[in-house]
């Protein structure tokens, strides 16, 4: 079989496919189940003896319930909530940012070590380049998230038949499968989970299952595509991690079998344009970087600010608003951002109809709310507080 030649680039790439891999089994062995079930099963023998690993991005002897070998082809893609349109594409570029880091990294060790020093503008930087990540990391996209996740499973779903022809070139007589493992980096500061009477506070960064990406993975077909890991991380810089591995086909009945809990997402970040990078209520200032001394030290200054509720953002909060009303008041799980948990705390007694239709909703409140809404308010501040900053 006729191989390419393998590059420095080629080699980092397997090395983060194969170690996604093995921290989604360690999440998978903690939750347990049917998702290590699965992953177990997944990981095989390496049977892979191109010199190029890609499409798939790696290949696995395995061994099935009846005691059959399968030979595996396991692709692995990123979706982030750090998303920017390209055309009529949208692109997650959490990994692009993060080359930037690494290139700009290696760059002054180069220089490091053939100078004996680094250069004050590489320093700029990289802290430069380092606090962006962060703040764009730290700004939720819910609704470029999604946009970027159906992109991104389309163009792999196009070559799912070139994935498996190369699958089947290591297979024989043997029986073949596909795999998708797809790696989901989120950073939301805290989510409030609404289950029947239960609510609690998750503030591990990690996206919870929604109704969205349930029906973004209903449309990969059974026949092309056998197995979908989803391995959830926080971007965040929090070491909270999940796996969640299924069949595909009936995505709904196998989360349910493995008491997967779906919610209704519930926030305004999932209406807001692309293009705008405050969709959680949050607006950075580009780093100011200074050199503090001769030892090396330098400091980043930002600042951040919380808009105020112009029309754009208004109009944005009572779809949100509405979703969460309605999956309350019906009992069905939902997950919403503090501020959609506190307008339904503070306001929803007092809802008399919404109007509207789609994302033009608008809502309209009984008489004498205003003499009970500051107390809500507090009341809701006091039972659920902000979430705590590490400043480490």
């Amino acid at each position: 079989m006729p191989t390419r030649t393998k590059s420095r680039n080629d080699t980092k790439k397997e090395v983060t496919e194969e170690k996604c891999f093995q921290l989604a089994l360690d999440a998978a062995r903690r939750r347990g189940g049917g998702t290590y079930k699965i992953i177990s099963y997944l990981n095989g023998q390496n049977i892979d003896t191109r010199a190029k690993k890609d499409r798939p991005d790696l290949i696995r002897l395995c061994t099935n319930a009846k005691h059959e070998e399968v030979i595996v082809g396991i692709e692995h893609f990123c979706v982030n909530q750090m998303v920017k349109r390209v055309g009529d594409q949208y692109k997650s570029v959490g990994k692009e940012l993060r080359g930037h880091i690494e290139a700009t990294y290696e760059k002054g060790h180069t220089e490091l070590e053939t100078t004996g020093d680094v250069s004050d503008d590489l320093c700029r930087k990289l802290l430069e380049e380092s606090v962006l990540l962060a703040q764009q990391a730290n700004t939720p996209q819910y609704g470029g998230f999604l946009k970027a996740f159906r992109t991104s499973l389309e163009k792999h779903l196009s070559k799912a038949d070139e994935y498996r022809a190369n699958i089947q070139k290591f297979a024989g007589q043997k029986k073949i499968q596909l795999a998708f493992i797809i790696e989901v980096e989120t950073a939301f500061m805290q989510l409030f989970l609404n289950n029947g009477r239960k609510t609690s506070i998750d503030e591990s960064g990690l996206l919870p299952m929604t109704s969205d990406v349930v029906n973004i993975l209903s449309s990969i077909p059974s026949d092309r595509v056998d197995y979908i890991i989803l391995y959830f991380t926080s971007a965040a810089f929090k070491p909270n991690t999940n796996a969640i591995a299924i069949r595909t086909g009936n995505i709904m009945k196998q989360l349910k079998n493995q008491s997967v809990t779906i919610y209704k997402y519930a926030g305004i970040d999932k209406y807001a344009g692309i293009d705008k990078y405050n969709d959680g209520g949050v607006s950075f200032t580009p780093p100011e970087v200074t050199h503090r001394n001769e030892d090396g030290e330098y400091q980043a200054k930002y600042s951040y600010s919380i808009p105020p509720l112009d029309k754009d953002r208004n109009q944005r909060i009572w779809p949100a608003f509405k979703t969460a009303y309605y999956a309350h008041k019906q009992g069905v799980p939902f997950v919403a951002t503090r501020e959609i948990q506190a307008a339904l705390f503070t306001l929803g007694k007092f809802v008399d109809r919404f109007y509207g239709v789609g994302t033009d909703v608008g809502v309209v409140f009984q008489k004498n709310v205003s003499q009970e809404v500051e107390k809500r308010f507090r009341d809701f501040d006091r039972l659920y507080p902000l979430p705590k900053q590490n400043n480490d």
